[in-house]
């Protein structure tokens, strides 16, 4: 896709790693979507050099001012998406504070599109946003055979077989959730 033919549409996204938990809480990741739209924006408003200029001079940032930015620069776009990548990968704490964050992202004041995508172990608490769709995806056994022989390379083939029968046998899928609903569909 060009950058024109995006042109109104903000997008955010974020991965949750397994391996680096200390930078997922919802703050950090307020602050990461916050940076990515106004990228996308090409200004910075001026409550930000403030909270900025407190942050240096001792006083942390209150986490629902740079909430509130978020949310003023996700309605400069036509629409806005925020995409959440692994939230099964967080602690069950941070579970719960971006399911809060997705919810208020979805309120019918904000108005912003969410796709998150989560473990099926992580569908019940995933399925408290609302209006929400579910929808589990999951790869074919060829996808997954193709993937795993690819990154084995070859390195290991007396055991590519068994490494590959593994994997499939463990395989449960995943969901994701698209939300606000009524904007999917509209």
């Amino acid at each position: 896709m060009s950058r024109r033919s995006l042109e109104g549409f903000g997008i955010g996204y974020f991965y949750f790693r397994h391996d680096d938990r200390t930078q997922q809480d919802a703050h950090h990741v307020v602050a990461s979507l916050l940076k990515q739209l106004l990228i996308q924006l090409g200004t910075l408003p001026p409550d930000l050099i403030r909270i900025y200029n407190e942050e240096n001079k001792g006083n942390p940032g209150i986490d629902t001012e740079i909430l509130d930015l978020l949310f003023s620069c996700s309605l400069q776009f036509a629409s806005t998406w925020i995409v959440f990548d692994g939230l099964d990968e967080c602690t069950s704490q941070q579970q719960t504070a971006i399911i809060s964050l997705t919810t208020q992202f979805c309120s019918a004041d904000k108005a912003m599109r969410v796709l998150l995508t989560s473990q099926p172990q992580l569908l019940q608490l995933v399925e408290q946003v609302q209006p929400a769709m579910c929808q589990e995806i999951s790869a074919t056994t060829e996808d997954l055979t193709t993937f795993v022989m690819t990154k084995l390379a070859c390195r290991y083939p007396e055991l590519e077989e068994m490494i590959v029968e593994s994997i499939l046998d463990d395989i449960d899928g995943m969901y994701a959730l698209t939300a606000p609903l009524n904007f999917l569909i509209g």
